[in-house]
């Protein structure tokens, strides 16, 4: 009942527009009022003189409405003209013909999503796609009591029905939907944006060919409308994996100057999932690809192997590249550094694109793209950037210290070589090996799994099944003997279950890089998040993705976890240098997958000429990092201690907060 005296005119069109027997409804309850109306009025001697042993004045009333010049006696001439001209009207059709076209339309206004309505304090969604019910669900636990506005070029009454076949009533009656396109001015003018939205969603329409070009020119005119005590977080889906990456190294707000009233965040399906599989945490249903954890005495390293290339193979493959980094690495050890490999029959042209896209980290990468029948060969086809002593690189480390190769094999995972080559990597005692099957087809990917032999379902770490609609078949195939370490993942309908891609904990590593120790002075974290380039803010992000797989390399159990035990290790100077060699390790491939590079010889000897003036090498080095995207310290852990020593200090700023930060994330003291 508070609801719909909020917004009456949104609970009239609702209730309206339910069904026949409501009409009916509403239009007695309208002939009731009038007729009560009547009946007060009667009360007005002027109108009504009661005349013995005739009707009571109601009866009277009804009865000149329903045929005039009946129980007329004690009315004058006036009020008994004003009740039959209300008896003609109600009763004679005109009325009811009347109010029966204009609440149509009122109606047909509703279904077809064309009326607005005065709403404030909401949260705003613009575009539509199969995940809408699950975002639907993930805002109303977060408000409750806001509206959520949904503006779409689809048949709102289509929208409506989607959310309905998902999504509980109590949802849907926060839920308005209208009709219009996210690229016109008028209809944008329609989200209410003066009102003091809480949250804005731009997610597009799922079938534009120009889907992220769309959904950015759309920011940027709300951006320009919208009037917020605070800036407003808006959260903007981007489909292509390219224009998501380019986000990453370009300030968008600061370039279109729209950064005063949003907070822009990009999003990317392909990454939420991936984060979501790879940067687990002690709350995760996924097994981290580490397994227990691999520490500096382990023999072991970490084989990914993704079957089916795309975009969210891509993902997968980019996020894992920024954490499979572990204190047993030595530089050239080919044995020990993490795997990462790409099977389809169409791998060639996927080769060249991913490395094409990524070409700075393949120019210090080894590397190798082979057939199918010529897998099992490990020693074949490599590519190592360092080999020779004409290597263009050798400045940067006597050996090649990135300590994860890549592999792209072409054939078809049904054929007896893949097969035998993925039961050769599962059974291999000294790879923790985690097979991701991300083709399109959902039937397939769940056709594939079948197919592996029982072999690899008993010693993989875990078998990963990407389903686009439901995980029921994997659910299914759990069931089967050893299939236990099948885990389904893709799911439109799960993607928003958890946050989009935080940088609640980004922030934290920002500050401790800022020399921020306190981590609970938000204002001050806030404020250095807000001045740090794009660049530095996804660097943050992705090294707070790696915590507690750097927690595990320690050899400690997450679930036992202490503050002393974590303490005494951090405290022991060797495991200290451990940590910030795999930490630079990281470094260096987060800073080639975000398009920088490393110094020619040439230019890495110019600034050794300034190590003598730290000064003008730190500004020489900024300046370096901003205009070309180059990186003195994209080297060897040797190297770096050689030409820029200093900044070995600022990993220790990040190991000595480990125990706060695992606290903070997984919610525990």
């Amino acid at each position: 009942m508070k609801r719909f005296f909020k917004n009456i005119r949104l609970s009239f069109d609702r209730s309206f527009s339910s069904g026949q027997s409501k009409q009916l409804m509403w239009l007695a309850g309208f002939m009731l009022i009038v007729y009560g109306l009547l009946g007060a009025l009667s009360y007005i001697s002027e109108f009504y003189v009661p005349q013995e042993g005739e009707h009571s004045r109601w009866y009277n009333i009804l009865f000149q409405l329903l045929d005039p010049g009946e129980g007329s006696d004690s009315m004058t001439p006036l009020f008994a003209v004003i009740v039959a001209m209300f008896g003609l009207v109600i009763f004679g059709g005109m009325l009811i013909s009347v109010m029966s076209n204009v609440l149509e339309r009122r109606v047909e206004s509703y279904t077809n999503g064309e009326t607005d309505y005065k709403i404030n304090n909401h949260v705003i969604i613009v575009g539509f796609n199969q995940s809408i019910p699950s975002l639907i669900e993930k805002i109303y636990k977060e408000h409750p009591d806001s509206y959520i506005l949904l503006m779409s070029n689809k048949e709102s009454e289509t929208i409506r029905d989607c959310v309905r076949s998902y999504l509980d009533d109590k949802i849907e009656e926060n839920l308005i939907v209208i009709r219009g396109l996210l690229t016109a001015k008028d209809d944008i003018d329609r989200l209410s944006l003066k009102s003091n939205p809480k949250e804005i969603y731009i997610l597009g329409e799922e079938d534009d060919d120009c889907h992220d070009s769309n959904n950015l020119k759309c920011v940027i005119e709300i951006a320009q409308r919208v009037i917020v005590r605070e800036r407003i977080q808006c959260h903007v889906q981007i489909d292509s994996d390219t224009t998501y990456s380019v986000l990453q190294r370009v300030d968008f707000c600061k370039t279109n100057g729209i950064g005063n009233n949003i907070v822009f965040e990009p999003f990317n399906f392909n990454e939420i999932w991936a984060q979501k599989v790879i940067a687990t945490n002690p709350k995760s249903e996924y097994n981290p690809l580490d397994g227990e954890g691999i520490t500096k005495e382990s023999q072991k390293n970490v084989h990914l192997i993704i079957i089916g290339t795309n975009e969210l193979a891509s993902s997968i493959a980019v996020n894992a590249a920024h954490i499979l980094h572990f204190p047993n690495y030595k530089d050239g050890d080919f044995t020990t550094c993490s795997h990462i490999t790409f099977i389809d029959d169409q791998i060639s042209n996927f080769s060249k694109l991913f490395r094409s896209q990524y070409r700075n980290l393949f120019n210090l990468s080894r590397w190798r793209e082979i057939e199918g029948d010529e897998c099992l060969d490990a020693s074949k086809g490599w590519i190592d950037p360092f080999a020779g002593e004409d290597s263009p690189y050798r400045h940067l480390g006597k050996t090649n210290f990135m300590d994860i190769q890549w592999e792209f094999i072409s054939g078809n995972v049904y054929d007896d070589t893949i097969q035998t080559y993925l039961k050769h990597c599962s059974l291999n005692e000294g790879e923790i090996t985690t097979i991701a099957l991300c083709f399109e087809s959902s039937e397939l990917n769940a056709s594939v799994c079948l197919a592996l032999p029982v072999e690899i379902c008993k010693t993989a770490n875990q078998i990963l099944v990407r389903q686009k609609e439901s995980e029921t078949t994997v659910s299914l195939i759990q069931k089967l003997p050893y299939r236990d370490c099948v885990k389904p993942f893709g799911m439109m309908s799960e993607c928003y279950n958890e946050n989009l891609i935080s940088n609640k904990y980004g922030k934290l590593i920002n500050a401790l890089y800022s020399r921020i120790s306190n981590l609970s002075e938000t204002d001050k974290i806030q404020q250095a998040w807000d001045t740090c380039s794009i660049t530095d803010k996804w660097s943050s992000i992705y090294c707070a993705n790696m915590i507690y797989t750097r927690l595990r390399s320690l050899g400690l159990s997450i679930d036992k976890l202490n503050k002393e035990d974590l303490n005494a290790m951090l405290a022991n100077s060797d495991i200290q240098d451990d940590i910030q060699a795999t930490e630079h390790n990281r470094w260096n491939t987060e800073k080639l997958l975000l398009g920088f590079s490393s110094l020619s010889d040439e230019e890495q000897s110019e600034f050794r000429k300034l190590l003598s003036d730290k000064t003008v090498l730190k500004q020489k080095k900024k300046g370096l990092a901003k205009s070309d995207m180059k990186h003195l310290d994209i080297c060897s852990n040797e190297v770096l201690k050689e030409i820029d020593p200093d900044i070995v200090r600022y990993d220790n700023d990040v190991n000595d907060k480990l125990w706060e930060l695992h606290c903070i994330i997984s919610n525990t003291k």
